[in-house]
């Protein structure tokens, strides 16, 4: 995530970076991400981005600690799916309609679903990031295509 993130910190000093890096989660990355595809990511919208979904963390996993041995069963209140629907959310929000981005998603749903299926713990979180991750890097970048047009058609339906 922070080497995707890093070419918009461009306005950012080298202490401010570090913090950035130092703050950097899913969801934030996934929103600023969005927002430096729109306009300049900036150190402001970043901390205002960033710092509160850290109070947030910090307080929620402090009170998780506290209380949480008095949760019998988490998932009778849907707490094993607020994570999948954060998710799930979080790639509605990213994405722009593009082919490009359809295979890289759906090998990466497909390899977590068959791993969550088949193999014991969360290995499926590693394995499906990482399918999907190889499958993008595979695909031809936007250079590639403009020089071999047949090769890559997002601009196509």
């Amino acid at each position: 995530m922070g080497a995707a993130l890093s070419p918009h910190l461009g306005r950012f000093g080298v202490g401010h970076k570090a913090t950035a890096m130092g703050l950097l989660a899913d969801e934030v990355w996934a929103l600023a991400v969005r927002r430096a595809g729109e306009r300049p990511l900036t150190p402001a919208y970043y901390a205002g981005l960033a710092l509160p979904l850290w109070v947030m963390w910090v307080s929620t996993t402090t009170a998780g600690a506290l209380i949480g041995d008095g949760i019998e069963d988490p998932a009778r209140f849907g707490f094993d799916f607020a994570f999948a629907a954060i998710f799930l959310c979080l790639l509605v929000g990213l994405w722009q309609g593009a082919r490009r981005s359809a295979l890289p998603l759906a090998v990466a749903a497909a390899t977590a679903l068959v791993a969550h299926w088949t193999i014991p713990d969360v290995w499926y979180v590693f394995l499906g990031g990482l399918a999907g991750a190889i499958t993008g890097a595979l695909q031809p970048t936007a250079d590639h295509a403009a020089a071999n047009p047949d090769t890559d058609r997002d601009d196509v339906g």
